[in-house]
């Protein structure tokens, strides 16, 4: 976070997705996958402290188990600003599942977490960054607005159903991020 901001980039509030099409200068947002419990107890107070925003996608059958959030934990973060997303059920591929299994699956998920933060989810991350034109359309039936792939990339023009992400993970070097 403080590499992004010495470089001049600013944080995106998540729901400015939703209301506009532009974003002039060096903007980012922040999101993090699977529901993991380091995600609370780490990156949670990390962006609070901060004043930053960013989406969890959380993979409902992994709600409240050891080592994932909790329904507390994600009760605090939607409440404190932090946008939760969908992710499926049960964290498998959606996108090589029958219809009414993916459509089960979305459902299950966004059933969840809208009864645990009072809202359903509007935005999605496809399990692995698996997507298809059929799983697509099934998710902007779900009232899906945004939809987060793995397609490498900047987004130098806005698709909300195709942001576009720089992936990072435990193994990228500060030095791999800065060139980045």
């Amino acid at each position: 976070l403080r590499a992004l901001t010495d470089a001049g980039y600013q944080p995106l509030n998540v729901a400015s997705l939703l209301e506009q099409n532009e974003f002039p200068g060096r903007n980012y947002l922040l999101s993090f996958d699977d529901g993991t419990l380091d995600h609370y107890t780490v990156t949670f107070p990390l962006l609070q402290e901060r004043g930053c925003r960013a989406v969890f996608f959380v993979p409902t059958a992994k709600i409240n188990p050891p080592g994932y959030v909790t329904t507390a934990h994600l009760r605090e973060m939607a409440a404190a600003g932090q946008t939760i997303g969908f992710h499926s059920h049960d964290h498998k591929r959606l996108d090589i599942m029958t219809d009414s299994e993916m459509r089960y699956q979305m459902r299950k998920s966004r059933d969840i977490l809208g009864g645990i933060t009072g809202a359903p989810p509007w935005i999605f991350a496809p399990v692995g960054g698996f997507i298809n034109r059929h799983l697509r359309e099934v998710a902007k039936g779900f009232s899906v607005r945004a939809i987060r792939t793995m397609e490498w990339g900047y987004n130098e023009t806005v698709d909300l159903t195709a942001l576009e992400t720089i992936p990072l993970n435990r193994h990228t070097t500060r030095e791999k991020f800065r060139e980045i």
